[in-house]
């Protein structure tokens, strides 16, 4: 198996258009959590490092076009938050990490479901295919 690459520095960040929501961690704690909503092409599908928290933002479309598999390249590739490997990357926002015990806790939405009365935002997340 190959070795993960040195820390990467050169990963970027990519701007994807989402919606916010807010999840409770078991001990009550309320979390921002954010989420893609699939338009007029697939969008962006996001992982959480559960060691630290990072958050990554794979683009299918890229995937696709580029011949980039993420689920082969995250063996290979580090975070650039805390270092470890990305190979046990989760997806997001179905699990998400509370900041006060580092613990990773499920959050359960409506597929599809953009939430009343709130505005898209645009969230800036790790590009793994950069």
């Amino acid at each position: 198996m190959a070795r993960p690459l040195p820390f990467d520095h050169n990963m970027k960040k990519v701007k994807t258009p989402c919606w916010k929501d807010v999840a409770h961690c078991e001990g009550g704690e309320k979390v921002d959590v954010f989420y893609t909503i699939s338009d007029f092409y697939e969008g962006r599908h996001l992982f959480i490092h559960p060691g630290c928290g990072a958050i990554f933002a794979v683009d299918p479309d890229t995937e696709h076009y580029q011949k980039k598999d993420f689920q082969k390249l995250k063996q290979n590739l580090l975070c650039p938050e805390c270092g470890k490997n990305l190979n046990d990357v989760l997806p997001y926002p179905e699990n998400f990490r509370c900041p006060s015990t580092g613990q990773i806790e499920r959050f359960i939405r409506v597929p599809n479901d953009v939430p009343k009365n709130r505005a898209e935002l645009v969230v800036e997340f790790w590009d793994p295919l950069t």
